[in-house]
């Protein structure tokens, strides 16, 4: 096993407005305004209509971000994508061995990616859910120490909403796009529902930055003193603290650590 060399610091600066183009003024973003207006006029509560709005400016953001880039040429630079080099890999074996964690652990938080509602109520081997079992391993790790570690749960607009938790469990939404076409005779259209409303479609995993920070949850953690964040899929039960691999990167100041296996 390797660790391929995040602070929260760094998510701060992602989300930056751009002021706009003249060449963004586009037939197509006119057009998705345009349909998204149309709905929105279509719901009844002004509550949800602005609930709705808030939902939407992630999608507008990266929606604004793909049509600068159309516009102005840019593309995927194939040749720039290489292979992993053996000086990016920090060897476990050469990691000095966790002494006091104390002081690590105490700056973590473990986020779960619930991907499907089903995971919540799928059972392990022993018997137990997956989220008992997350929490069992909260909870034995939080025993060695004299506090708490938090557990969020980034959880996605389609799951169960009788899914049961525990209390000690923080819970944050992943964002919703609308889901939208592209065809001869409209550039951009908007999906609608069999009610007339959005047909949403998830964010995708890449949106838990977003997530975090909309949520207030970036804030929160700041505030608690945590600066680093565990996050995995909430089937991935091997994907459990190491303190090993945590110490090392407290030590040396990494701000982002994948932990990777050779494949065989």
């Amino acid at each position: 096993m390797q660790i391929l060399r995040a602070s929260f610091s760094w998510l701060q600066r992602i989300f930056k407005p751009r002021a706009a183009t003249p060449q963004e003024d586009s037939g197509a973003t006119s057009v998705l305004n345009k349909e998204l207006e149309r709905i929105l006029g279509s719901t009844t509560y002004s509550t949800t209509r602005k609930a709705i709005r808030q939902e939407l400016q992630p999608f507008l953001k990266l929606f604004d971000r793909y049509l600068y880039r159309s516009f102005n040429g840019y593309s995927l630079d194939l040749t720039k994508i290489t292979p992993t080099s053996e000086h990016q890999l920090v060897r476990y074996e050469s990691i000095c061995k966790a002494e006091d964690v104390n002081a690590s652990l105490s700056k973590l938080a473990v986020l779960k990616v619930e991907i499907s509602s089903d995971l919540v109520v799928l059972g392990g081997k022993d018997g137990g859910f997956l989220l008992d079992l997350t929490v069992q391993q909260i909870s034995n790790l939080g025993s060695t120490c004299d506090f708490d570690i938090p557990l969020i749960l980034l959880k996605s607009f389609d799951s169960l909403a009788s899914s049961q938790q525990p209390a000690n469990i923080v819970t944050i939404m992943q964002s919703k796009y609308p889901k939208i076409f592209r065809d001869a005779e409209s550039p951009y259209g908007v999906l609608r529902s069999a009610s007339g409303g959005f047909a949403w479609c998830p964010a995708g995993n890449g949106d838990i930055y977003n997530a975090i920070m909309r949520s207030g949850m970036l804030d929160q953690l700041l505030s608690q003193g945590k600066e680093i964040l565990i996050v995995s899929d909430l089937d991935n039960l091997g994907a459990t603290v190491d303190p090993q691999i945590l110490q090392h990167m407290v030590a040396t100041e990494t701000e982002f650590m994948l932990k990777v296996v050779e494949k065989r």
